[in-house]
């Protein structure tokens, strides 16, 4: 996985003006996996629990928490 190729530190870089860090890309990114595969069968992909816009706020969360939290929504899809 390329996140494994990433120091700590860089998790959390932003590189440019008007752009995300790796660390708020995996947060928005299992935000959206989890909303729009929860029960996508009977309802509409947006869920109405998802807090989108809180997905881009940089909260400096480390390694761990951040594969934690990618690796529920990759390995065990709702």
């Amino acid at each position: 996985m390329a996140v494994s190729q990433v120091k700590d530190d860089d998790l959390h870089e932003v590189i440019g003006e008007d752009a995300n860090s790796m660390a708020v890309i995996m947060n928005h990114i299992s935000g959206n996996l989890r909303s729009r595969f929860t029960n996508f069968l009977t309802e509409d992909g947006e869920k109405s629990w998802r807090k989108r816009d809180e997905e881009f706020d940089e909260k400096l969360e480390n390694r761990t928490i951040l594969l934690e939290r990618w690796n529920e929504v990759v390995e065990n899809p709702v």
